[in-house]
């Protein structure tokens, strides 16, 4: 069960893709490709932020390997390059869809809630 601070972020987050869906609708990523490398680096690294919030409270192994996929410094940074021209290379798709399709491929899908 996910704690009440990652429910809050969580639903922060949907919020900020909502208001951004209504803004950029017509173009998904193709917006992201006009927006500065850092912002960029910034959306990439939120969104694996994000995905580690979920995957700690749900499956712990999973998070292990996002954590190690991820890494930090050159690493991290090799990452984001990967996940970069991920973006670029399916435009036709939300850059955070992008992402978890990427991280899902790496490290295996989040479990599935009932309810």
């Amino acid at each position: 069960m996910l704690s009440e601070f990652a429910k809050s972020i969580s639903t922060i987050y949907v919020a900020l893709l909502i208001s951004s869906s209504t803004s950029f609708a017509e173009d998904k990523g193709a917006y992201f490709q006009k927006l500065d490398e850092t912002a960029q680096r910034a959306l990439v690294s939120n969104s694996v932020g994000m995905t580690l919030t979920i995957a700690s409270e749900t499956d712990k192994n999973l998070m292990r390997c996002i954590v190690d996929w991820y890494g930090t410094g050159e690493k991290k940074r090799s990452q984001q390059n990967v996940v970069l021209d991920l973006i670029r290379q399916h435009q036709d798709f939300w850059p955070e869809s992008v992402i978890l399709a990427h991280i899902q491929k790496i490290c295996g899908k989040f479990p599935s809630r009932g309810g």
